[in-house]
């Protein structure tokens, strides 16, 4: 629990019961819950990536999208040069 706490996931702890306490660790465990972490840590990544390059979050996926795309136009090039076409 206290992992959680530092790392932000659980921030109203002074009002918790073990009972609330509880609840909210079958909900972790929940596939939701697992959704909801999963989500939560894929964008702890990007923020961490995109300080790392010195970009905002939204230019970092810009840049993704466009490499993404070239790969993609590499490829279908690549395909019609195999073809002859």
């Amino acid at each position: 629990m206290s992992l959680a706490i530092q790392r932000g996931f659980w921030t109203e702890n002074s009002h918790c019961t073990p009972k609330t306490m509880m609840k909210f660790c079958d909900f972790l465990k929940s596939n939701e819950g697992s959704k909801i972490l999963a989500g939560f840590h894929k964008k702890a990544k990007l923020h961490k990536k995109a300080k790392l390059y010195g970009l905002d979050v939204a230019d970092l996926t810009d840049v993704s999208m466009l490499k993404q795309q070239l790969l993609e136009l590499a490829a279908s090039r690549e395909e019609e040069a195999e073809s002859g076409c």
